[in-house]
């Protein structure tokens, strides 16, 4: 759009569903200073928008000047998750083979930059678990279930990775599964798994969090410098890492609002 915009040329979007839902708002907002390919448009982690009312919204607010037309989709309604289309799941990665696989990407995805917890890369559920060799499963499932986080209740889960972070070595965690797509929230599961993970291993999480390589990857998937500081120095961090930027979010979430294609309501 910002190519087509200099050169005078048209853009056509044929809009295609978010593959969480339409209404689903979770996780920070881009801090200027962290945009990155990544993260690129100053919206929340989870936006509950699709590609064509991200169109609209970063041709207006970022001042683009594009010629856009967005062709709208027929029989999506905002509730829907991807399985409610009935279309078929094309994987965009080999991590991502199911179409439920969207809702737990963002909910252990940036794990990955911690090197802390397998999260099912090099087993048979990408993203889907999280554990280590370290992590009493029934601890970890009644610490997380505890917090009663709406839309997800988390399973003991023991598995053996094939390769990867603890290949071969029998590891305990969580199983996450969705209870309400509608109320599922991925980035205040993933903060939660954090948050708790801290709470019961400190000595393991802060060894690792020093050991950790690529801190700047990790602000740039957050967004933000917030989370890792939130990680690094309070004590029982997973409820102000859930809450971090929740005023801004409600403004964002009305902000959307001119936006959002009257078609899907």
């Amino acid at each position: 759009m910002e190519e087509a915009a200099k050169l005078g040329i048209e853009v056509i979007v044929l809009d295609r569903p978010n593959p969480i839902n339409g209404e689903t708002i979770d996780g920070p907002l881009l801090d200027e200073r962290f945009r990155s390919f990544i993260g690129y448009i100053n919206v929340p982690y989870c936006h509950g928008m699709t590609v064509g009312e991200l169109a609209k919204f970063f041709n207006s607010e970022y001042k683009i000047g594009c010629k856009l037309k967005v062709i709208p989709m027929e029989g999506w309604k905002r509730s829907m998750s991807y399985r409610d289309t009935g279309l078929a799941w094309i994987p965009p990665s080999p991590y991502i083979p199911e179409e439920d696989t969207p809702f737990f990407y963002p909910s252990t995805g940036i794990f990955d930059q911690l090197k802390i917890l397998n999260i099912g890369i090099g087993y048979t559920l990408p993203f889907k678990i999280a554990g280590a060799p370290w992590i009493d499963a029934k601890k970890f499932a009644e610490a997380l279930n505890a917090q009663k986080l709406p839309g997800v209740r988390f399973l003991p889960f023991h598995f053996k990775p094939f390769y990867g972070l603890y290949k071969g070595l029998n590891c305990q965690g969580v199983l996450i599964r969705v209870l309400d797509p509608l109320k599922y929230r991925p980035l205040s599961v993933q903060y939660l798994l954090l948050g708790i993970l801290k709470s019961l291993y400190p000595q393991q999480f802060e060894k690792k969090l020093s050991e950790m390589k690529g801190r700047e990857f990790f602000h740039k998937a957050n967004g933000t410098d917030e989370i890792f500081r939130i990680l690094a120095e309070e004590k029982y961090p997973a409820w102000k890492l859930i809450e971090f930027q929740k005023e801004e979010r409600e403004t964002f979430r009305q902000k959307r609002k001119a936006y959002l294609l009257t078609e899907y309501e």
